[in-house]
């Protein structure tokens, strides 16, 4: 079990996140600056990480969600010239972008950022991103999409180790292929494996894996495959969990927050979200309702005590972080970072075990 609870943000790089309310507080647009405050907030309050999603399609409905949204690498490199230690985990679509173009583009934000770029492969899903601009590869994708990662990676570090790389492979052929200068550091890479078959893939080459907890919040299940998978080839691959947190003062008014975002979800937008099956439809309708508001993502909530308590939690189930999603990000951000993070880092230090006995 590691000692540290890596804190990091999921950025809203789509306008109102991962937030599907209708409800006037929770409208925003994903501007460079709201990225970019986010981060130094973060920077300043004791986070670890920042990642940015790879989004090109929304899902409508009355807010129009995520119908607009910034690109991760770009963003990234202007994040990195405004923060100083915070690691910053941009996303790549393999579709849409050649790996010889794409390890290139992560060196040189590896050097804005003084070493501090993750590079975060996303294997593509959905077809609706990449079918409008004529890139989709194909409904076989499906099948061999993770080992079409495989490869992709294995020519990222070549070019990232040697600078210069001839590789003939099933999906990439480079002849002489340059990528110089190197990295200030080997590149650390993440996936987002759920099923057997991706966590598999990702046990090859991943350094992190995203996990989604389930209904009850735990994560064990999820975090012994992916390590029992690591173990088989020889590796070793850190798991964090995306959730949504909504930390108050008490108990009751972050409750209150979660009610009215639940009595305001923009069900348009869910529904078509739904069908392009971007998360299984499981548990109960409460649990999906609970989650809907959110995109499929869980949430913790409840006081400072609370949630500190359920990260604890989290970590006893060998989780090694986790990538926070906030409602207000001007404000939650740094509320979470004074009022939170000090108390689970004093917890995993020994300063206090226990926040509670109680156990969720």
């Amino acid at each position: 079990m590691v000692d540290k609870f890596d804190f990091g943000m999921f950025l809203p790089v789509t306008n109102n996140g991962m937030i599907a309310s209708t409800a006037p507080e929770y409208q925003y647009m994903p501007t460079f600056e709201l990225n970019r405050d986010a981060c130094v907030d973060a920077e300043n309050t004791g986070y670890s990480f920042a990642l940015a999603q790879t989004k090109w399609r929304g899902y409508g409905g009355k807010t129009e969600l995520w119908d607009y949204a910034t690109e991760s690498l770009t963003l990234m490199s202007g994040i990195a010239a405004s923060t100083k230690r915070i690691e910053l985990i941009a996303s790549v679509s393999l579709p849409l972008l050649h790996p010889g173009v794409c390890a290139r583009m992560a060196a040189t934000i590896d050097g804005i950022s003084n070493g501090r770029l993750i590079l975060n492969i996303v294997a593509g899903w959905n077809k609706m991103e990449y079918a409008p601009m004529g890139l989709w590869p194909g409904d076989d994708y499906y099948r061999y999409r993770y080992e079409y990662a495989v490869e992709y990676v294995e020519v990222l570090r070549g070019l990232w180790e040697k600078g210069r790389l001839t590789h003939k492979g099933k999906y990439f052929n480079l002849d002489d292929c340059i990528c110089q200068p190197l990295p200030k550091r080997s590149i650390p890479l993440c996936g987002a494996g759920q099923s057997d078959a991706g966590m598999k893939a990702a046990a090859l080459w991943a350094d992190y894996n995203f996990i989604m907890p389930n209904a009850e919040l735990t994560t064990l299940d999820l975090s012994t495959r992916t390590q029992t998978f690591a173990r088989q080839v020889g590796r070793s691959v850190r798991s964090y969990a995306l959730l949504v947190v909504i930390a108050e003062e008490t108990d009751a008014k972050a409750e209150a927050v979660l009610d009215h975002i639940n009595e305001t979800v923009d069900v348009e937008a869910v529904e078509t979200w739904r069908r392009l099956g971007q998360a299984d439809a499981t548990g109960s309708s409460a649990q999906r309702h609970r989650a809907d508001a959110f995109m499929g993502v869980l949430p913790i909530v409840g006081s400072y005590k609370t949630v500190a308590d359920r990260f604890c939690e989290l970590h006893a189930q060998g989780l090694g972080g986790a990538a926070m999603v906030f409602p207000n990000w001007g404000r939650d951000v740094k509320k979470f970072g004074e009022n939170v993070i000090p108390l689970v880092d004093a917890a995993l230090l020994g300063n206090d075990v226990r926040l509670t006995k109680k156990s969720a």
